[in-house]
């Protein structure tokens, strides 16, 4: 069993190169041999934690948001200060510790990268993933952005009719109305927050690629017109208006306007050259704010190092002035033109190369930017779904500065001093008491008790670049305060936040199959298969699963076959809308086996890790299986059901997690159509409704292992199916 820290550790792991030596080594970047990489997110960032009602309500401005921001850490990344502070950001810093930069950041760690954005881990060994839109700087990607709006009739590869920004639509020639749009719901919205919103029919990651992947399928999109309003775009993509909701309606009841001052949107990407800022080359995303990537291929030495010329050309207004010397906004004017990438290799060379120009973009003798102040986190929309409860994270983890006051701080033992030190425990305090008070939909506390917790330390190496080491720091204790405002303490030892005083019951780890029986098929009880899995993470330790290796064994096929385990949202098998297949501009509502969309749908949703490769002259496969690795991407309270990609192993290039082939059976056979031939790629489902045969595929074991039957079990079919329900098997115990 490892610790978090380790564990942590392991997932952003590096292979230790100075990557910007040479294009050669900055295109490997995210490669087969480092880790995954983490997601995080501070909790109290001014959009989870704001409670407040807005006019006309009920609900809390919060609640407007259907993403959220997040930062992705991996010691590829060599910039300081990796995750948004608790400070001032427009300020730099002093030397007081627990104040403005000298204060850890306390953030909430998520290690499922492929939950949180489907496929995102095999960009690893896969170049052509192109899933995301991911930023490279701080962006306010989901509360400042404005995406694009189609009229009735309009066809969504032309130029836009309009963009819908924070209270405002903009159209060209027209300037900025004030709440002139009208959703699909035929009423006026209070929640039109720009491309963060909940109700704009935005969905996840970079609308070209997800249109590219869906060519061909059931739910294909690529010429689709707009029959009523409707948007193009994704959570977070788009361009950077000047105010918010809460400036524009709350608070100081501004105007909206353009970030690029006198610069009109439409006009600027309409006149997009191959020196411009943002790409022309994709016609869904040619006016989100996509990155033009001849800055990486054409007028490069290194990857991305010229990148800061057409970023400081769109800040000036192309105007001679050469770099950033705004004092009162300093490093956020990148903020208002920074473009989004498709893949996490650029996203790491971008995010490196802006902080290797500090002095190129900025005036230094006004601003003087040093690395204790630079901005180098980068930021991604996620579902804010993802966020909305503390079960929905591995961990707390309080980023540690690389200075704090006048000290570098670089070994535990001086972290074990901070910790018993006032002024900084005043600040760690004052962070857990947010999440402390921060409540979840149920009313539920964002920081329960057994709470995992670690810390980051941010190291400079011998190449003057920054990387993070988690650690396990000594016990020690605080005092907090809960909405009461009755005091009460916590200890934080061994990786856990424990309320002292307090005695809780242990948990205990289960694992529940739920079988429903369909029919019987020579002896087999036939159906549907759930799992259910309720582990917890307590004590430092991680409880995670594994596959049962005597089971796995026992599958005998001779087609190479890959199995593995996707959400669903109930026990009718119903799946989250992310592709909006039913089309009625919503990406937050379900859609149940029978749907024509639910094999695309489904398919996106595979688990990470989950895979396991059984038959074809290998009926377990150690190496390439995941038996001998730990699962840890389950959640409380939710379901996972079982699917089976028959020669899925064709797919397979020998590296990285099985669940990477997901994409590549999705383009092998878009319809999903039945396996008249053996050597066909078919996926199967524990819901026969979603079975391109409309048969039962799955049969339950006394053991709680659940057996596959691989072969078209329809009529008509060349060979007929044997029904010995054992081409693979899938058996979980927790480890």
């Amino acid at each position: 069993m490892s610790s978090l820290a380790d564990y942590f550790n392991t997932q952003i792991k590096s292979r230790g190169f100075n990557q910007v030596e040479s294009p050669a080594l900055q295109d490997t970047v995210y490669s087969k041999t480092e880790g995954v990489g983490l997601f995080a997110r501070n909790l109290c960032d001014g959009i989870q934690d704001q409670t407040y009602l807005i006019s006309p309500g009920p609900l809390a401005f919060r609640d407007n948001f259907g993403a959220l921001p997040a930062t992705f850490l991996h010691n590829n990344v060599i910039t300081p200060n990796k995750v948004y502070p608790p400070a001032d950001i427009f300020h730099g810093r002093s030397n007081k510790i627990g104040q403005d930069w000298n204060q850890a950041t306390l953030v909430a760690l998520q290690d499922n990268t492929d939950g949180l954005l489907p496929g995102f881990s095999t960009a690893r060994t896969n170049n052509t993933w192109n899933y995301g839109v991911l930023y490279p700087h701080d962006s306010n990607s989901v509360d400042y952005r404005a995406y694009a709006i189609y009229n009735p009739g309009s066809k969504k590869t032309n130029p836009p009719d309009g963009f819908k920004a924070p209270s405002y639509y903009y159209t060209k020639g027209n300037g900025w109305q004030l709440d002139q749009l009208l959703h699909s719901t035929g009423k006026n919205s209070p929640w039109q927050n720009g491309a963060g919103s909940v109700d704009a029919g935005l969905g996840l990651g970079n609308p070209q690629a997800i249109s590219d992947l869906l060519k061909g399928t059931a739910i294909d999109v690529t010429e689709e017109i707009a029959s009523q309003i409707t948007t193009v775009g994704a959570w977070g993509a788009g361009f950077h208006a000047n105010n918010t909701w809460q400036n524009v309606n709350q608070f100081n009841k501004k105007s909206q306007a353009w970030s690029l001052g006198s610069q009109d949107v439409l006009a600027a990407v309409e006149g997009a050259n191959d020196t411009s800022l943002w790409t022309n080359q994709y016609p869904l995303t040619k006016y989100l704010g996509e990155t033009n990537y001849n800055y990486r291929d054409k007028y490069s030495k290194l990857r991305w190092d010229q990148f800061y010329a057409p970023i400081l050309n769109y800040i000036n207004n192309n105007s001679s002035k050469t770099k950033i010397s705004d004092t009162i906004h300093n490093q956020g004017m990148i903020d208002t033109v920074i473009p989004w990438v498709s893949n996490p290799t650029d996203l790491i060379n971008i995010q490196n190369m802006l902080y290797l120009s500090t002095d190129l973009l900025f005036d230094q003798s006004k601003i003087h930017v040093t690395d204790d102040w630079y901005w180098g986190w980068n930021e991604i929309p996620t579902r804010s779904t993802d966020w909305n409860q503390s079960t929905k994270y591995k961990s707390l983890a309080f980023i540690v500065p690389h200075t704090v006051g006048n000290s570098t701080i670089t070994s535990v033992d001086q972290l074990d001093t901070l910790n018993n030190t006032p002024e900084w425990t005043k600040s760690l305090v004052t962070q857990l008491n947010g999440y402390m008070h921060l409540l979840d939909a149920d009313g539920n506390s964002f920081l329960p008790n057994k709470t995992n917790i670690v810390f980051a330390l941010t190291i400079q190496d011998g190449n003057g670049h920054y990387y993070l080491d988690f650690v396990t720091p000594k016990p020690f204790s605080i005092t907090l305060t809960n909405s009461a405002g009755k005091e009460f303490n916590v200890t934080i030892a061994g990786e856990t936040l424990t309320y002292t005083g307090i005695s809780f019951e242990n948990h205990k780890n289960t694992l529940n199959t739920l079988f429903n029986v369909i029919e019987t098929s020579k002896g087999h009880e036939l159906g549907s298969a759930i799992f259910e899995f309720d582990a917890t993470h307590q004590g430092g330790s991680l409880a995670s699963m594994k596959y049962v290796d005597p089971s796995l064994k026992s599958a005998d096929a001779s087609f190479d076959n890959i199995a593995g385990l996707y959400r669903i949202l109930d026990k009718e098998g119903s799946v989250l809308d992310i592709y909006d297949a039913n089309r009625n501009g919503s990406v937050n509502d379900s859609i149940d086996p029978s749907h024509a969309g639910y094999y695309v749908t489904a398919l996106s949703q595979w688990v990470n890790t989950t895979g396991i490769r059984s038959g074809a002259n290998t009926t377990y496969d150690s190496l390439t299986g995941t038996s001998s690795q730990e699962i840890n991407y389950f959640e409380f309270g939710q379901l996972y059901a079982p699917l089976l990609v028959v020669n899925g192993g064709k797919l397979y290039n020998d590296v990285g997690s099985l669940s990477g082939i997901a994409f590549d059976t999705i383009r092998a056979n878009p319809l999903n159509k039945r396996a008249i031939n053996s050597e066909d790629i078919v996926t199967y489902f524990s819901f026969k409704e979603a079975n391109p045969d409309k048969m039962e595929h799955v049969r339950t074991m006394s053991n709680g292992a659940i057996g596959w039957e691989d072969m078209d079990r329809g009529t008509g079919s060349i060979k007929a199916s044997d029904d010995d329900f054992n081409d693979s098997i899938q058996h979980f115990e927790f480890i």
